[in-house]
């Protein structure tokens, strides 16, 4: 019976090939095609040219491979000759894919991928546009379902090491289809070009895949619950290659939202969707994965996802979570080092060595300086979580270690110039001896300012989900109208308050009888309103009063009252100002805020800053010993750096802030004679007269710039000279800028501004090649933040010295900056160095081409 029914196959073939080998037969040919209804259990008969067709048979026909590529070539053939006599694209469909649906779907795609090739003049053959608009109607009819099911019910021929192993030749199949899929939108697009289907666009062709995934996931579901067997082999193959062509972000914007769902309705859903995307090729692993674990909907599906495999069977997989996703790569967001993380914790071993790492690269000095603060943050971040990750036992178990670690990596971190790196390293000094040591209330308080960014990182030590929801969950509908509906309560609230705030202050100023304001004096003299007592203890009228006050440690009240009135009576220059000067600065850097007065830096840096630039004579010099003086702290020489930046960049500007006399050298407008007093005949003859011969190009009176006096010019070497001296010398505190990289920053910064403020002045050629020379024995210091202290005092030389005088007086140090800033460009570590040393050489090499060029 067989037999027979083989041969009788092969007669209904022999008779479609005779039927279809003649290009003059297109007429039977379309009338077969247009008649056919692509039953398979229909027993109709179809008459074509005196051959009888039964459509069972013709349907077994099409379903073998090589009958169906032989048939199809021979169709292509009479489309080519005959397109316009042809059917159109649902019929062409419908006859080919009436047979084995994989076989049909590579039929028509092999024309596109260069498999088969036809030979005609236009841009787009019939053929070409026929079976895009087949392949169109065969994805919108979702027969890929069919397609993607019939490689599911695929037996393996065995199984070894709990992977299925399948034939050779179904293996190859498989490849074939599946690159067919992945790169049908380039195929088509790449022959059709603009002529290409919607259909084929990345985002819409994703989608049909998506729809024939879960559809596919469906059936399977079904069949297991069936007990009948099924393999998700194709389909994660599928998913793999999927990720790997760069579809990965479309194709999981579909999926995920739908594992999500699945996933709580039942355990046989997990396992499903956990096999989907865990039996992928090693290679794909990451591309599958990645865009999974960066998505907030990950945070409820990401465990069922990795149920099914052991982390520490795979390599691949294990690299990943402990080495690549931890310290290698930076995340677009925290979901990725929590869910990683959190997956860790089911290892405790592992764990324990990615947690310890953690610790050891966060805190190695060398990985400080030569890693961007966007890659420390992370590892911050990392830590935080884990630190928020730990159970009870965990923290008792490793409590030791943990603060042994703690205490050889926090150190370097307290000492960073980054104020960014010092937050990292406190906020994780205290939820680490928090974490560890909270019962018995062991815990570091380094009192930092609470802003949004340091909240969320204690929020990741302290419950790590609940501050990655608040972070990255959006709210639903009914938590927006809640808070909608707050804010509108408050809003119209705000109205009511104000206007009966406003009705009282009314009542209030019409009881009361007042008419005049009294004169604020004691003692028959004045006293300054913009000065307020404390606790009864009225402002000092005179400077040595008010230095007596600010000597005052045992009265508060007195001391916070001198220190508010300082800034007035400097301001008025008082006779005895300079001599009591350097002893009022020494006072003021030694001053100490005891007793928490309000705004106590702010105004004793205003004061010290008005001290300086009322005399700077005496103070410069003054500022620049002290800097160097044994009997200071960092944060005191800080402060004197901050008050000689700040007092030259003062000094430098115009004495007078009124723009009036900005405006004095700009011609007067045209002035009008006023009505009421006519001149007399003979003058307004005249004054047309001369009115017509004389060319006025400005009526207005021109009035002469009146030059006002440099402050600065006088004693910008008082400043700079004494300051730069000592730099390198044997001293204690001259070694002190070696071993803090935030003061010596600061000191070159000051250095720069310095020489900023000279722009003009004789002086600032002489002065750059000084700072020049001071830069270069420093150049190659390994703190970024040093680095991009001496860029920027390069710029400040670039733009302030004339371009004759760097071509001709300072040319060797320029050329020897230059090297430097190109070698920065190019092997710096820091982004923002790189960043700094580009912009200044632009600057430079501007500067030089402009003067070789009017030269030239």
């Amino acid at each position: 019976m067989v037999e027979k029914r083989e041969k009788n196959f092969s007669c209904v073939y022999l008779k479609l090939m005779q039927l279809f080998q003649n290009t003059e037969n297109f007429e039977e040919v379309r009338q077969l095609i247009v008649t056919w209804n692509g039953s398979a259990i229909s027993d109709s008969t179809i008459n074509v040219r005196g051959c009888k067709f039964e459509t069972k048979e013709v349907t077994e026909v099409l379903k073998d491979p090589v009958y169906l590529k032989n048939i199809s070539d021979k169709l292509f053939t009479q489309i080519e000759y005959n397109p316009e006599h042809f059917p159109g694209a649902e019929e062409f469909e419908r006859f080919i894919s009436s047979g084995d649906k994989s076989q049909s779907f590579i039929v028509q795609t092999n024309l596109f991928d260069g498999k088969q090739k036809i030979d005609s003049k236009s841009c787009h053959s019939s053929v070409e546009k026929l079976l895009c608009e087949s392949l169109v109607n065969f994805l919108k009819k979702d027969r890929l379902v069919d397609v993607f099911w019939q490689q599911c019910m695929v037996k393996p021929t065995q199984v070894l090491n709990q992977r299925h192993v399948y034939a050779p030749s179904v293996q190859t199949t498989w490849d074939h289809l599946e690159r067919l899929i992945v790169t049908l939108p380039d195929l088509i697009s790449n022959r059709l070009k603009l002529a290409t289907s919607s259909c084929f666009v990345p985002k819409n062709y994703t989608q049909i895949i998506s729809r024939a995934f879960l559809e596919t996931l469906r059936r399977i579901q079904n069949a297991l619950q069936n007990s009948q067997d099924c393999s998700l082999h194709f389909l994660s193959q599928l998913v793999g290659k999927f990720c790997m062509r760069g579809y990965a972000d479309l194709l999981f914007d579909e999926l995920l939202p739908e594992f999500v769902d699945l996933s709580k309705k039942s355990p046989l859903w997990r396992r499903i969707c956990s096999k989907l995307v865990t039996s992928v090729h090693e290679n794909q692993l990451e591309a599958v994965l990645q865009p999974i674990i960066k998505r907030y909907e990950s945070l409820d599906v990401f465990s069922y996802l990795l149920d099914s495999i052991n982390l520490t069977s795979n390599n691949k997989l294990k690299f990943l979570f402990t080495n690549k996703w931890i310290f290698i790569k930076t995340a677009p967001n925290d979901i990725v080092p929590y869910l990683v993380l959190k997956h860790l914790t089911k290892y405790e071993n592992e764990f324990k060595k990615v947690l310890f790492k953690l610790l050891k690269v966060w805190g190695d000095q060398g990985a400080i300086q030569n890693t961007s603060i966007k890659q420390h943050e992370y590892l911050s971040k990392c830590i935080l979580i884990s630190l928020g990750l730990l159970t009870g036992e965990l923290k008792k178990a490793w409590k030791q270690e943990l603060i042994m670690k703690l205490l050889e990596t926090v150190q370097c971190h307290l000492q960073s110039p980054n104020v960014k790196i010092r937050d990292f390293g406190m906020v994780i000094a205290e939820m680490l001896t928090k974490t560890v040591d909270g019962e018995d209330g062991k815990i570091l308080n380094f009192e930092l300012q609470r802003t949004d960014e340091i909240e969320y990182l204690y929020s990741l030590a302290n419950d790590p989900l609940n501050a990655l929801r608040v972070r990255y969950v959006p709210q639903s509908k009914e938590e927006e109208t809640n808070n909608i509906k707050q804010q509108a309560e408050v809003t119209e609230s705000l109205p009511n308050k104000r206007a009966s705030f406003q009705s009282k202050g009314r009542e209030e100023s019409l009881d009361s009888d007042d008419e005049f304001e009294p004169l604020n004096v004691e003692n028959g003299k004045e006293i300054d309103e913009n000065i307020q007592s404390v606790n009864g203890v009225q402002p000092p009228l005179y400077l040595r009063d008010c230095i007596s006050g600010l000597l005052s440690n045992k009265d508060p009240d007195r001391l916070e009252t001198c220190l508010k009135a300082l800034a007035n009576l400097v301001r008025k220059e008082p006779g005895d100002l300079n001599d009591v000067a350097n002893e009022l600065l020494r006072i003021l850097l030694h001053l100490e805020n005891e007793y928490n007065i309000t705004d106590f830096h702010q105004i004793k840096s205003e004061s010290i800053c008005l001290v300086t630039c009322k005399c700077p004579n005496q103070t410069s010099v003054y500022l620049c010993q002290q800097f160097f003086e044994e009997n200071y702290s960092i944060t005191q020489r800080l402060d004197i750096l901050e008050a000689i930046s700040s007092s030259v960049t003062i000094l430098a500007k115009p004495e007078s802030e009124n723009p009036e006399e900005y405006r004095a050298h700009l011609p007067a407008p045209n002035v009008k004679f006023t009505k009421g007093v006519e001149p007399p005949e003979w003058k307004a003859i005249v004054d047309e007269r001369i009115k017509k011969k004389t060319k006025r190009f400005n009526s207005g009176k021109r009035q002469e710039i009146e030059a006002k006096e440099n402050r600065l010019s006088t004693v910008i070497g008082s400043f700079f000279y004494p300051l730069i001296q000592h730099f390198g010398t044997l001293n204690q505190s001259s070694k002190l800028l070696s071993t803090e990289p935030m003061l010596l920053g600061k000191y070159i910064y000051t250095l720069a501004l310095i020489l900023q403020a000279a722009y003009g002045l004789p002086e600032v050629t002489a002065m750059s090649r000084t700072l020049l020379e001071m830069i270069w024995g420093v150049r190659f210091h390994s703190e970024s933040f040093v680095r991009q202290a001496l860029i920027f005092a390069t710029s400040k030389v670039v733009f302030n010295v004339p371009s004759f005088a760097l071509m001709s007086e300072i040319q060797s140090e320029i050329m020897e900056a230059q090297s430097w800033l190109h070698g920065i460009v190019e092997r710096d570590p820091d982004m923002e160095c790189r960043k700094l040393a580009a912009s200044t050489l632009m600057l430079l090499e501007k500067t030089l081409q402009k003067e070789l060029l009017g030269h030239g």
